[in-house]
């Protein structure tokens, strides 16, 4: 507070203390003294730290921290981690399904064998690519390819498994710029100036339907050869016909731009059984952990001194 500049600081009407992992008895007099030494702000409360909470992670550290799952693992997927992954939390679904584990790998000598292969999103797609190559991801990518296993990009993934990326108004880079991409699906994607952010409804070429959300500036054309994964009918509550994704002939190669595709209970566990999960276990909902989050919020903090700060009734 006291660095804000006094209009910033004119903005703020009240602390939350967030994952308080003691008694906030302990805290004595130390919100008081908070709000003497804030220029009056109070605090409204204290929420708890919860445990096991399985909602997205704030930061991409934490991907600095594995957790092994539980008992045997039966698929094992590989998520590039890119200096500048986005959207990381694309695959915590497929992590909480049992034997199945995800693994974040920055350097290509840790792949390993798994079942599959991810590239996901990226803030900065083409610094990314270039990273890929000066690491020897290129190969290492192909060689899994020829060995059958499955790879997948989401958004910026999707757009470096392309044969080239085009950047005519200086997006990423120098406008008018074209990037070379991995070659694995002939299509050529063209940044554009406007950003699409949408909530969307996908339908599968099968009919299935598939709810997540696009936030990317590319355009993406493709070529002979491939066929597209889903056409999007609805974004952000209006109809639409734009088609979405590409996959190769054999199936062994995908890519789209629709992020939370994997929190979609049928396609996730039909994708997985697919590259050899056998299933079994609890479904994963994740209303019913926000839902735990926002009882906790709810209950140290109390609805109507949030919505009289947000000026409701």
């Amino acid at each position: 507070m006291l660095l804000l500049e006094p209009q910033e600081r004119a903005q703020i009407h009240a602390f939350i203390i967030n994952k308080f992992r003691g008694d906030p008895a302990l805290l004595g007099d130390a919100l008081e003294q908070l709000r003497a030494r804030a220029f009056g702000v109070p605090t409204l409360g204290v929420v708890p730290y919860v445990a096991n909470l399985r909602i997205a992670e704030e930061d991409a550290v934490a991907l600095e921290h594995e957790v092994k799952p539980e008992g045997e693992v039966e698929v094992d997927i590989a998520v590039v981690q890119l200096p500048h992954i986005a959207n990381f939390d694309d695959f915590d679904a497929l992590n909480a399904e049992s034997g199945v584990r995800v693994r974040y790998v920055s350097d290509p000598q840790e792949i390993g064998n798994p079942q599959a292969l991810i590239l996901p999103g990226s803030k900065t797609t083409i610094a990314d690519l270039q990273w890929l190559k000066q690491r020897g991801w290129e190969e290492a990518i192909v060689r899994l390819r020829q060995e059958g296993k499955q790879i997948v990009g989401v958004c910026g993934g999707y757009q470096m498994l392309g044969t080239d990326l085009v950047d005519p108004h200086g997006v990423e880079g120098e406008p008018g710029s074209r990037s070379c991409g991995l070659d694995l699906l002939p299509l050529e994607t063209e940044f554009a100036r406007e950003k699409q952010t949408h909530r969307v409804l996908l339908r599968l070429g099968g009919g299935e339907i598939l709810s997540g959300y696009e936030i990317h500036t590319g355009i993406t054309v493709l070529g002979q050869g491939v066929r597209r994964w889903g056409k999007i009918f609805e974004r952000s509550g209006q109809a639409v016909d734009v088609e979405d994704g590409a996959v190769a002939e054999d199936g062994g190669v995908w890519g789209t731009y629709l992020h939370g595709l994997f929190t979609n209970h049928s396609f996730r566990r039909t994708w997985l059984q697919g590259v050899g999960w056998s299933g079994g276990g609890d479904d994963w909902a994740w209303e019913g952990e926000y839902d735990r989050l926002a009882d906790a919020v709810e209950a140290a903090v109390g609805w109507a001194n949030l919505a009289k700060l947000m000026g409701l009734k």
